[in-house]
Formats: structure tokens, sequence, C-alpha cells
């Protein structure tokens, strides 16, 4: 009985022994920071009174993380160390496409769960959006997407453009890298929102 005890003694200091280091693993880890964009873009009278959809974002290879990225001298991905996005990118950029494309005045713009029928589909593909450091003194944030319009009805592309911009970056400070985030994703918004506005959305003729 004794030897029993000593032995369940001896798993239970073990356990308790393993439970500590454990926790101090994870209390030496470091915390990442989340930085939420809020970018601005100037509401405008309604575009066009229709109903339109964002379809789930798309993203080039790399790219469908919540770290925030850039590239560096030899042009390959990697991370800012504890710092992330609220969400992975494709899905932080569909609310940045629903909330600014309704405040340029896009009449109804839905998300890409909605179960309400929509007019129009867009679909957007985004190539860059990381802090370009390939050059050895300029720093950028670099944002890069393309952008198609589909017709419901027919699956057919009305139109498809590409839009892209850099903000740069002034100082190596978190705070001066997530304002030009910031500044470039309005920028974007803004030129995607001007393309759809000057789109004509009559539906074409039937042939």
């Amino acid at each position: 009985m004794s030897q029993i005890r000593r032995r369940l003694g001896i798993a239970w200091i073990a356990a308790l022994s393993l439970t500590a280091c454990v926790s101090g693993f994870e209390s030496r880890a470091p915390v990442a920071d989340v930085y939420v964009l809020r970018p601005s873009i100037e509401a405008a009278q309604s575009l066009h009174d229709l109903r339109v959809q964002i379809l789930p974002v798309r993203v080039r290879s790399g790219y469908a993380t919540d770290a925030i990225l850039r590239s560096g001298p030899d042009r390959t991905l990697d991370v800012l160390a504890a710092s992330r996005w609220p969400d992975v990118l494709p899905r932080m950029w569909e609310g940045l496409l629903v909330d600014g494309l309704k405040s340029a005045g896009l009449g109804d713009v839905l998300e890409p769960l909605s179960s309400a029928r929509a007019d129009w589909l867009i679909q957007v593909v985004i190539r860059r959006f990381d802090l370009d450091e390939t050059g050895s003194r300029d720093r950028a944030v670099r944002i890069a997407m393309d952008v198609a319009v589909l017709d419901r009805t027919r699956r057919e592309s009305r139109l498809s453009f590409a839009v892209e911009t850099q903000v740069p970056v002034t100082e190596n400070r978190m705070r001066v890298i997530i304002a030009a985030f910031e500044q470039a994703s309005g920028q974007i918004l803004a030129d995607i929102a001007q393309r759809l506005g000057e789109t004509d959305w009559r539906p074409a003729p039937v042939s």
C-alpha cells in the first residue's frame, strides 16, 4: 500500500511540474497586438439605386492570414512580430468593402453571406497588402487589387479593373505603419467606388 502511495505521490509531483513548465512557457510567449483599420472615405450622394453583393474576397498565395505582412529585400513575405489584424485578410476586407462602398453611396451593399438577392456581384482579388521594405531606404505600404463586376443573372463580367496605391512610411513605428495601411486602404476604397460610380449599370440587351 505504501508503495502505491509513493508512486501516486511521484506522479502527482510530475504532473504539477509539467503544468508549471507549460504555464511558464505560455507566459513568456509574446502577446500580439490587434490593429483595426478604420479608413475614411468621403460620403457622397447615392451613386446608384441598386443592390450589389460582395463575393468572398480572394487573395494571392501567402496573404490568407491575420498576420501583418512585410516584403523584404529578397521579395519574400515575412510577418511583423507581435502584431496582427482582427481577422484573416480576406474576411477583414469583405467588411471594409461593405462599409466603405455604403459610405460612398453605392446603393445597398450586401456581405458575402447575405441571403438577399443582389442585382450585381463584385469580386475582389488582393494581389498585395504589405509593408514593402524591398528598397534600401524607402519603405511604403503597398496595396494592389483586381476588381470584377458580374451580372448575377447571366454570370457575365460587366466590368473589370485594377486598383493599386502606395503610401510612404516615414518612421519605423507601428503607429506610423498602421496609419499608412489605413490611408492606403481608404485610397483603394475611394478608387473602387469611383470606378463603380462611373459604370453603366443598365442591363445588357438580350441578343
